[in-house]
């Protein structure tokens, strides 16, 4: 990704993403719900697929392997 670095810009992406590996159902309002975020986000789409699978996926993903797997959304705060 050739955009600096930016926690400020980068978090509420983070964030939002995050909710993909949560242990939860996932129906379409949760989808439309994080897009909407993602939407008003800096980036374009091939960088929030980049973030998606650099940095939020090796971040969360195992979440998804767990047993009892995290289902309440991290805060901003955790996914920091």
């Amino acid at each position: 990704m050739d955009r600096p670095f930016e926690l400020d810009e980068r978090l509420p992406v983070w964030t939002a993403l995050s909710e993909l590996y949560l242990d939860t159902s996932f129906d379409e309002a949760d989808a439309a719900r994080i897009a909407a975020r993602l939407r008003q986000s800096p980036f374009s789409r091939s960088e929030i697929e980049w973030i998606l699978r650099h940095e939020v996926t090796p971040a969360f993903a195992a979440n998804l392997r767990s047993v009892a797997g995290e289902w309440v959304p991290w805060t901003p705060q955790e996914v920091r």
